[in-house]
């Protein structure tokens, strides 16, 4: 039984979760331990998405299949970056963002990750993530609650 005990001692009790903010052509990934904002992942990704025709022979049917191919594009990296960092938050991510990629987002994970998805809000430009966390903490009690069951029993059995 006290191998067991050091097993559960070793594995961390607090929920690990993330929060994935997509604005325009950009996704960043926070931390969060116990529904609390950690750390920023890293720089996140950043692209550049077309935003008009050009002049000069462009079509505007062949500037919207561009458009829509860059979107393609940005949607499968954000996505993929998401479940490439998912080891630091196995717990689960909430995505949040101003424009409607965020559900293109969200289905490209769910594709591949079942569950693994906590919700998906909207959120403005002005928004910090601290913001968006605190407006959305009832999407972690849950979990929160069951880590600290987790963690008082550990205290009462050593």
């Amino acid at each position: 039984m006290d191998h067991v005990i050091d097993l559960f001692k070793e594995t961390d009790a607090c929920a690990k979760h993330a929060l994935a903010v997509i604005h325009g052509e950009s996704v960043c990934i926070w931390l969060l331990r116990d529904g609390k904002l950690q750390q920023k992942l890293d720089k996140g990704i950043h692209t550049r998405l077309p935003n008009s025709h050009k002049k000069g022979g462009q079509s505007q049917s062949r500037f919207r299949n561009t458009h829509d191919n860059a979107v393609r594009a940005f949607v499968g990296s954000a996505a993929n970056y998401v479940l490439e960092n998912a080891h630091a938050y196995p717990d689960g991510v909430l995505v949040a963002g101003s424009s409607e990629k965020k559900y293109e987002v969200v289905g490209k994970i769910r594709e591949h990750r079942e569950g693994f998805v906590l919700g998906c809000v909207s959120c403005t430009h002005r928004e910090s993530a601290q913001d968006i966390v605190q407006k959305n903490q009832d999407l972690f009690s849950d979990r929160n609650e069951e880590s600290k069951t987790i963690s008082r029993w550990m205290e009462k059995v050593s």
